[in-house]
C-alpha cells in the first residue's frame, strides 16, 4: 500500500464574508502557482539522489 506524501503546502487566508466559491478560487490560484514549484522541488531532490522533503510555507498568501 502506497501512501500519498505531502509534497507542498501553503496557507490561504479565510476572510470574513468569504463565500465557498471565493475561498475555492483563492485556493485554486495558490495551487496553480505552487504546483510547478513542487514539481521542481521533487525533481531536484530525485536528481540529487535524495528523497523529497515536504515544502512548507506558513506565510498566508494574499491573492486578489
Amino acid at each position: 500500500h502506497v501512501r500519498d506524501a505531502l509534497v507542498a503546502q501553503r496557507r490561504v487566508p479565510v476572510r470574513e464574508g468569504d463565500t465557498p466559491e471565493a475561498l475555492a478560487a483563492r485556493v485554486l490560484e495558490v495551487e496553480h502557482a505552487l504546483y510547478p514549484q513542487a514539481v521542481d522541488h521533487v525533481c531536484q531532490a530525485l536528481a540529487a539522489g535524495r528523497e523529497p522533503t515536504p515544502m512548507h510555507d506558513d506565510t498566508p498568501q494574499e491573492t486578489r
